[in-house]
């Protein structure tokens, strides 16, 4: 993946549709998170009745911390329409589109 032409495109139900390099997320404000993350099938093999997938006992888990830019900042730079997420939804989401090639192109740089 050659990071001069990569770009980060916001569009969709917005105002202004973005399209960042990775030089204008640098120049963005950069959090951290510390946080714990969990596969939700964590102690499965405990499970019973049996459930089927992978029969993990306990330690399905770890922890990180996580730096960049808030997709909350992003989006708030893009402008959501109105309706654009629906007031007291049980479940609000974002789509992360991934071109196909991407993994490809991430495993030829590491």
């Amino acid at each position: 993946m050659d990071l001069r032409t990569w770009r980060l495109r916001v569009d969709g139900h917005v105002e202004r549709p973005l399209e960042l390099s990775m030089g204008d997320l640098h120049r963005m404000e950069a959090v951290s998170v510390v946080a714990v993350n969990q596969c939700p099938g964590n102690s499965r093999s405990f499970f019973e009745p049996r459930v089927p997938g992978g029969q993990w006992l306990n330690g399905a888990m770890g922890n990180a911390r996580w730096t960049g830019v808030r997709l909350r900042d992003l989006l708030q730079r893009a402008g959501l329409r109105a309706g654009a997420v629906a007031p007291r939804a049980k479940h609000q989401r974002v789509v992360l589109e991934i071109p196909a090639a991407w993994p490809d192109a991430v495993a030829d740089n590491t």
